[in-house]
């Protein structure tokens, strides 16, 4: 009897070891199932940090080179400014200018100057020149304006011709009629 009945208790035994091998297996495989997802999850975000930083990479590029025009454009800004007086000399630039209108043999009427107008970190002092000469003569003032060692900006442009009489000739005249601007740091 002990035969069968040690029988039933190694089936028992077996039974009960399946059982408990099932149950092992059922408890690690939900456990390991929440692991797996954990993991397919943390491999997106892993994917997505690295697109990541490659964008703040190429930003990284695109900062370094938009300093590096920044720098170019703040060298040039200083040179421009180091054209501009640091004070209103405003005697000076009248000065210069009636020395160009001469040279260019130009009949000044008047050199008017403007108040000055606030521009930014500068100030703008518009003059207006009225004049008299020939073609030439206005033509050669222009040239003189635009080398002129103070930085100027042609701002408005009347010439018109008239013809004037000369005993038996009619020689043309042309009336300038311009309005400069020189700048100065404030």
């Amino acid at each position: 009897m002990q035969d069968p009945f040690a029988k039933r208790l190694r089936r028992i035994d077996m039974i009960c070891a399946v059982a408990i091998v099932a149950l092992v297996l059922c408890t690690i495989g939900a456990g390991l199932f929440p692991l797996y997802r954990a993991r397919a999850a943390n491999l997106a975000e892993v994917q997505r940090l690295h697109t990541e930083i490659a964008t703040f990479g190429d930003l990284s590029l695109s900062i370094g080179r938009t300093q590096g025009e920044i720098a170019q454009a703040e060298t040039r800004l200083h040179d421009e400014e180091a054209h501009l007086p640091s004070s209103q000399a405003m005697d000076q630039f009248i000065t210069e200018l009636a020395k160009v209108a001469e040279d260019a043999g130009l009949q000044v009427d008047a050199i008017a100057p403007a108040p000055p107008v606030n521009g930014g970190t500068y100030r703008v002092l518009p003059v207006k020149v009225t004049g008299f000469g020939s073609y030439q003569t206005c033509c050669k003032f222009l040239s003189g304006l635009r080398n002129m060692t103070r930085l100027t900006r042609l701002d408005e442009l009347q010439l018109q011709a008239r013809r004037e009489e000369k005993g038996d000739l009619r020689s043309p005249v042309c009336e300038i009629t311009i309005t400069i601007s020189t700048f100065v740091v404030r």
